[in-house]
């Protein structure tokens, strides 16, 4: 257990030594001193006030201090002292405290008189230690915000222009997406368009509610994001003579638009999807960010083109019926996800990253492209200027990302990409509240999820951070189904999971998570660009020599299948690898990407997906690179990134109503990672070079040298356990008949090698389970619920099948290739 404090304003840290021993079995990891005394807060009645980071144009780091209080799990405050509080003015020297504790340590402790700080790490509660103040339990208290921007928005851009509609007609949609603006809502309901948001309050809590008009009122914006170099845009247009009524970011697009017209959406750094209606023109406009990482859904109806950030918005609209395509399901295997601009639905497609879309009197225009990523070109320089660069981005895009008025945090795995944002963080000034997971040891047990805790504690402890670790115990048989009627398509990857529940911990402490996500797609961080640079000379043979090593490679890769895989699993890497090298360079990424061989396709009775070539050479201007290595880069940023990693994650965190934000994913510094040569990407088995040399003066040892880990889950103890109730019932001949998705004797044969430990089809398994119940829960629309409950209860003592023998890499699987 630890200690963890946080600096304060114009405090300083003691350099006593004593202060470093261990203290009553804990370590002490900071101890500060006011500069300043704090006034009494003698008979005052204080709401909670929570850290605000506002560090833009490189300012001091600003942090509100917290009031005394116990978040409970549900999220509710409840004072200490509430009411007169019997405290005087607090001497120099007291400590901002919080001590970790295992839950059995926690129940076994007793009643407390005390404020000593506690953070049980399974409940997440947690209080601040104030001199000798006293207990005193009250009413659970919430803190509330007032305005919002990043939100949920949903709409229809009537096809008859003069068109009116009930200003009810956007309550179903909006009651839908709840989850994603808890804050508030409002609509826009005007001749042409009816739409509306819900908020989630982040910045400019007094004046950020929606829709926002320009001067005139002529011009509205429903608008889901963050927008970080807002304020540089804001003078840009006030130098133009626009006057501004909020401090959001969301006015400001309105003016940029009035301004500039739709191309303004080049200038934008951030994450976005927005409407804006423009009742001059009669016109609409619809945009999405340059990588996908707020979503967009689009279906096409008689009556006009309707939009919104989730599916569940359309379907209770009544703009769309949720119905299947077959034609997705061999995409949803292959890749265990299904590539963007396509979806699970019939009729719905999401508007693609870095496009926009224009509606003129009731006529969609085709959507066009606003920005192309551009792969390599960068100019050389040395390996200390590529340190300063990568550092000096890293940090601007940290210190945009910091701006909010609410607490934010940070996911900290421990590996490379969040160890680097929690260094910038540090040396900012900001002292974020992180957040890690641990799985129980029953969890663990024949199923070898490499645990980030103990890496996250070590760089908790660097920095002298505070680390909330939440020991994950869910019943996965009553998530799951929860969860997944949140994902707009079948989800084939656990991390939906971990990523929901670390969020739903997290947001009594933190309302905004900052994220390493982006930087492997950058940079080269997957086993996959470590095969792909190795597979390199290999493609500058001519032609014939290609072919003969091809077809001995294919051979070669066919003698590693059966049980010896199944036994050494480092073999299906191998055999994967092989297979490649009978690809050509635009064949190479899928090949490497595959989660699922075409023999797996055919036992389950699904036509392979068709490939997607054309669209991925649209967004990189033209065909794709001949490097390897940026060929497998450039499939992982149009299809992977948007249409797994940031989807899956916007939405598992917006379900538990927390922002994820991704600095990696700043404009500037994605700009830079990505023009990168091969060189400074993957070398030989290190991959991430560059990100990783500049992180050699900001992390422990330890921390560069760890190997590449995935967002996993112990899914193969579930389903031995939690879960296997729900496995037979729904995974049954019957069930999969009944369904007629799938072939049902292809289904039962998967389960028996499952069952019998012959080789390691768990995921396969897990994608089986996740596709029928995201069909029960979204498709049937909860009328098969009382039946897929019965299937999870009273799951008794289960014995767990034996395991095949498998490594931790396999639970990276669909991070890694």
């Amino acid at each position: 257990m630890h200690i963890v404090t946080r600096l304060r304003p114009g405090a300083r840290e003691l350099g006593d030594p004593r202060l470093r021993r261990p203290h009553l079995g804990r370590e002490v990891l900071r101890y500060v001193e006011d500069a300043q005394p704090t006034a009494s807060l003698r008979g005052q009645r204080r709401a909670p006030r929570w850290p605000r980071h506002d560090i833009e144009g490189g300012g001091r780091a600003r942090s509100r201090r917290w009031t005394a209080g116990t978040l409970h799990q549900s999220g509710a405050i409840r004072n200490h002292g509430r009411g007169r509080r019997s405290r005087s003015a607090r001497p120099h020297g007291a400590l901002d405290a919080f001590e970790c504790r295992d839950d059995a340590e926690a129940a076994a402790a007793p009643p407390r008189t005390s404020t000593r700080a506690r953070l049980v790490r399974d409940s997440c509660y947690c209080a601040e230690l104030r001199g000798n103040e006293t207990e005193n339990s009250g009413q659970p208290r919430t803190p509330r915000a007032k305005g919002s921007r990043v939100c949920g928005i949903a709409g229809i851009i009537w096809s008859d222009p003069e068109r009116t509609a009930n200003p009810e007609i956007t309550a179903a949609p909006l009651a839908s997406i709840r989850h994603r603006g808890p804050d508030g809502a409002g609509s826009l309901v005007v001749p042409g368009f009816a739409g509306g948001m819900r908020r989630l309050a982040i910045i400019d809590l007094a004046g950020g509610e929606q829709p926002v008009f320009n001067e005139t009122g002529e011009i509205g914006i429903l608008y889901n994001g963050e927008l970080y170099n807002y304020r540089e845009l804001r003078r840009r247009t006030e130098q133009r003579g626009h006057r501004y009524y909020t401090q959001s970011d969301t006015e400001v697009l309105v003016h940029l638009y009035e301004e500039f017209g739709p191309d303004f959406v080049r200038d934008l750094d951030g994450m976005f999807a927005f409407a804006i209606w423009d009742a001059k023109k009669q016109s609409a406009l619809l945009a999405r960010d340059r990588f996908g990482i707020k979503p967009l859904y689009l279906t096409r109806t008689p009556e006009g083109l309707a939009f919104a950030s989730e599916t569940k918005s359309l379907a209770a609209a009544g703009w769309v019926t949720p119905e299947i395509d077959p034609s997705m399901l061999g995409s949803y295997f292959r890749f265990a996800y299904v590539p963007q601009p396509a979806t699970m639905w019939r009729g719905v497609e999401q508007l693609p990253p870095g496009h926009l879309l224009e509606v003129r009197r009731g006529t969609p225009l085709p959507s066009r492209r606003y920005h192309r990523h551009r792969l390599g070109g960068a100019p050389r320089r040395s390996a200390a200027a590529l340190d300063r660069e990568v550092e000096e981005l890293l940090r601007a895009a940290v210190r945009r990302q910091l701006i909010a008025d609410v607490p934010v945090g940070l996911f900290l795995s421990g590996g490379l990409d969040s160890s680097m944002i929690a260094a910038v963080a540090s040396q900012l000034g900001a002292s974020l509240p992180c957040h890690t997971i641990e799985f129980r040891s029953v969890d663990r047990a024949g199923d070898p999820v490499e645990e980030d805790a103990p890496y996250a504690r070590e760089v908790a402890r660097h920095f002298g951070l505070l680390l909330h670790v939440h020991t994950l115990s869910p019943d996965a048989a009553e998530l799951l189904p929860r969860l997944l009627r949140h994902m707009d398509d079948p989800a084939a990857d656990p991390a939906i999971l971990t990523a929901y529940m670390i969020a739903e911990a997290a947001r009594p402490v933190s309302k905004v998570l900052l994220s390493g996500m982006g930087a492997d797609e950058l940079a080269g961080g997957y086993r996959r660009h470590v095969a792909a640079r190795a597979l390199a000379p290999f493609y500058g043979l001519p032609e014939r020599a290609r072919a003969g090593i091809a077809s001995a490679a294919w051979r070669g890769a066919g003698l590693l299948r059966g049980p010896s895989e199944a036994r050494y699993p480092a073999l299906r890497r191998i055999r994967k690898v092989l297979s490649g090298v009978r690809a050509s360079t635009a064949e190479l990424p899928e090949s490497l990407a595959t989660w699922t061989s075409d023999d797996l396709l055919q036992q389950l009775g699904v036509a392979p997906p068709a490939t997607r070539w054309d669209a991925l050479g649209e967004a990189f201007a033209g065909e794709l690179p001949d490097d390897p290595l940026e060929a497998c880069l450039a499939f992982d940023l149009a299809m992977y990134l948007p249409s797994h990693n940031l989807l899956y994650v916007d939405k598992a965190t917006m379900a538990a109503s927390v922002e994820t934000r991704v600095p990696f994913l700043d404009n500037d510094l994605s700009a830079f990672l990505l023009g990168l040569p091969p060189e400074q990407k993957v070398s030989g088995t290190t991959m991430k070079v560059a990100l990783r040399r500049a992180a050699r003066g900001m992390l422990p040892p330890s921390i560069l040298k760890r190997r590449k880990t995935g967002f996993g889950a112990p899914i193969r103890a579930w389903l031995g356990r939690e879960l296997r109730p729900m496995v037979d019932d729904l995974l049954s001949p019957e069930a999969v008949r009944r369904r007629g998705l799938l072939d049902p004797a292809g289904v039962a044969a998967i389960l028996d090698t499952h069952r019998r430990g012959t080789v390691d089809v768990a995921y396969t398994v897990w994608a089986l389970l996740s596709l029928e119940v995201w069909c029960r829960e979204v498709l049937d629309d909860g009328t098969r619920r009382s039946a897929l409950s019965a299937s999870t209860r009273a799951a008794g003592d289960i014995t767990t099948t034996q395991a095949p023998e498998h490594d931790a890499a396999r639970n990276s699987e669909l991070q890694d290739g």
